[in-house]
């Protein structure tokens, strides 16, 4: 039955963006050094999770969290990496780029789905790694 309403009453377009949005803030939270709800924030997955798939866009955990959270986890950094390398010599860039991957990982294992961990380390390691080679 919960499964059923969340269908019904959350899975309508302005909840959903919110709901992006507050695990968003949460994680901000965390990646700033604050403390994050690790339980609420893996409750909340867990039920994106059993939501199960829909016809028209594949798994509603995809939809409607984990790929927008990952694409704006690459940009987020992406603005950081970039903002670092202008401000930074190598040895301090590396050690920064290394402490925030490693730190988006651990936080991420607490609440993400392990399925999601490549995609974020992915998106990590192309914002700090990928689009700074021309540094």
């Amino acid at each position: 039955m919960g499964v059923a309403m969340w269908r019904e009453y959350v899975q309508i377009p302005l909840v959903v963006q919110r709901m992006l949005e507050v695990l968003w803030d949460m994680a901000m939270t965390a990646r700033a050094g604050g403390s994050m709800d690790y339980t609420l924030a893996k409750e909340v997955v867990s039920i994106y999770d059993l939501l199960g798939s829909r016809s028209s866009s594949g798994r509603v955990y995809h939809s409607d969290f984990a790929d927008a959270f990952v694409s704006q986890t690459l940009h987020l950094y992406s603005l950081e990496a970039h903002q670092l390398v202008s401000l930074s010599d190598c040895s301090a860039f590396v050690s920064r780029a290394h402490s925030r991957i490693t730190g988006e990982l651990q936080s991420a294992q607490q609440y993400m789905l392990p399925e999601t961990l490549p995609h974020l380390s992915a998106a990590c390691e192309r914002a700090f790694i990928s689009e700074q080679r021309e540094w």
